[in-house]
């Protein structure tokens, strides 16, 4: 098993793919398909960092479970969670 890890991402547009290919990697690691992991963490973190008051950084921490892969993300003040099955 995957231990958990917490990845920090600058909210400026061009390091928002960061997270997206990092959690396809996570993904793959653990035995899912990067792209449907990918493609949620892109639309979680375009929602929470492209508001006019988002903090200056995304925190995304990453956890494999037996048959999910869970993303929480955190720019300041908001909050996000995702799960993917695998």
């Amino acid at each position: 098993m995957i231990g958990p890890f917490t990845l920090v991402i600058p909210t400026d547009a061009r390091f928002r793919t960061i997270g997206a290919d990092v959690a396809g990697r996570f993904a793959e690691i653990a035995g899912g398909r990067a792209a449907a992991v990918a493609a949620e963490v892109s639309r979680a973190v375009e929602t929470i960092a492209a508001r006019p008051d988002a903090a200056p950084e995304v925190h995304l921490t990453f956890r494999a479970e037996a048959n999910r892969v869970d993303v929480d993300l955190r720019c300041g003040a908001r909050t996000a969670s995702i799960s993917c099955p695998l």
